[in-house]
């Protein structure tokens, strides 16, 4: 291990000065990345885990070094498996920039200059806020769209796919309840009085969107890189952006309650009356619109999701005296969105590359270069606001759907509209000011210095 005997700018103190900065938040995750990916092979990072809050910075080179937690920053990723292997091994020697040049212009430049597309989207990404949405039950929107606002549940745009989904079950599921596939899609699940104390028994079904190059190029690439064209056609003001939030997952959960939790003091088992053989649990698959997007106000409603029976066919149901003495255990439907929005210095940002690139970012241009799918803004002409696309009534049905591919409802994001809300907007970088030399020295403080690892260290030559 190399020992620094200088004093270390903690990462926080940056941050501090510049307040909030995106463009300053992509460059220290990726020199962060990149220099975590550079340390030595002895470096026990196995087991010694490095975040942000172990970054400093040398205020002599500006290189990074990690070392024992500092005051806690605000959180940018420090993951080099984050990214494919061969975006970072083509930054592993590009130079990093002096404390003193923290300024927006110089970064903006530096990550022009340094990063490709695919790898400054991922950089933009990694700024995202997590979104995991637990509304009731009327809430939930009626749509199959990818982009929602928040708040409202009110669609934004779309992809022109389908989602699918895929079953998955918890450990005591699979080792307890023995889920088998049936040919007409549903699934068996084996009740019995061992596995009626088991704890955590449940079976999701995640789905996911459908499209080729989800998994290798991340779904949201394609929102961030039309997003302000997106913006654009509606004539949504820039404070409104944050609001909202791209959806490319939704978990649907079935959770056997296997414990009584009405006993004061005390978790007791549900006492079973299973003895001489097992109930099974079937399942049907989960109701969904056209497109394979799920029908959640279906599917919180809990009516027709499964049945008990006593036959492993499931070609009768069970009885209710049959209910009343094998007390098998009710079950509760839940669902869960894994979404993400980012703030508007995000799509300022974005914008700003796009226009470096050549590109009008009040247009699909950027995203066409790049071989992303192009999405379906929806909008209602007629009124000047969203439309919803399903009717206000509940649809048990997995064969109900309300705007397709070309209705009213979608509009070519590349329509020309007024885009004044993009001009003189205000910058993500009107916060962010450059540092001069003394104030480099000023963010130093008294800091232990002597158990620092120095990133840049290489192997000497005569080693062997």
């Amino acid at each position: 291990m190399v020992l620094f005997h200088e004093e270390l700018i903690p990462v926080q103190h940056i941050q501090r000065h510049h307040k909030y900065s995106t463009a300053l938040q992509c460059y220290l995750s990726l020199q962060a990345s990149i220099a975590k990916k550079n340390l030595p092979e002895w470096c026990p990072t196995e087991w010694i885990s490095y975040y942000c809050k172990n970054v400093w910075i040398q205020p002599r080179n500006g290189r990074i070094s990690f070392g024992p937690a500092g005051p806690r920053p605000d959180f940018f990723h420090v993951d080099p498996h984050w990214y494919p292997a061969w975006q970072l091994a083509s930054c592993s020697d590009i130079p990093v920039l002096h404390p003193a040049t923290y300024s927006a212009d110089r970064i903006t430049e530096y990550l022009f200059k340094y990063c490709s597309d695919q790898l400054f989207l991922d950089l933009l990404d990694l700024t995202r806020t997590r979104s995991n949405m637990y509304p009731k039950t009327e809430d939930w929107p009626r749509h199959t769209c990818h982009v929602w606002d928040r708040f409202s549940g009110r669609p934004l745009a779309r992809f022109r796919s389908g989602w699918t989904y895929k079953t998955d079950y918890s450990w005591h599921a699979e080792w307890y309840l023995h889920p088998i596939t049936m040919e007409d899609g549903r699934i068996r699940l084996s009740i019995n009085s061992t596995s009626q104390g088991k704890s955590q028994i449940w079976t999701r079904f995640q789905f996911n969107v459908d499209i080729p190059w989800h998994q290798e190029c991340h779904g949201w690439h394609g929102w961030l890189s039309q997003a302000c064209s997106i913006f654009n056609t509606l004539n949504i003001p820039k404070d409104k952006w944050s609001d909202y939030h791209f959806i490319d997952e939704l978990v649907l959960y079935l959770d056997l309650c296997t414990f009584d939790h009405d006993v004061e003091d005390d978790f007791d088992t549900i006492a079973p009356n299973i003895n001489e053989h097992d109930c099974y649990l079937f399942l049907h698959p989960p109701p969904r619109f056209p497109g394979g997007f799920p029908d959640i106000h279906a599917w919180m409603s809990g009516n027709n999701l499964y049945y008990y029976s006593l036959d492993p066919n499931g070609k009768s149901v069970m009885t209710e005296s049959q209910r009343l003495s094998c007390r098998p255990p009710p079950i509760i439907a839940n669902v869960n969105t894994d979404g993400r929005f980012w703030n508007s210095d995000v799509y300022d940002l974005i914008s700003a590359w796009q226009e470096k690139k050549g590109f009008d970012p009040t247009t699909t241009g950027f995203a066409r270069s790049l071989a992303l799918p192009i999405m379906e803004v929806i909008y209602s002409a007629d009124d000047g606001h969203f439309e919803d696309l399903f009717e206000d009534t509940y649809s048990t049905s997995p064969y109900t759907d309300g705007v397709g591919i070309g209705d009213e409802g979608a509009m070519d994001v590349d329509s020309r509209t007024p885009h004044s809300h993009l001009q003189n907007n205000g910058s993500a970088f009107s916060r962010f000011r450059s540092v001069d030399d003394e104030d480099v020295e000023m963010m130093v403080d008294d800091v232990d210095d002597s158990l620092f690892m120095d990133t840049d260290w290489k192997w000497p030559s005569d080693r062997w």
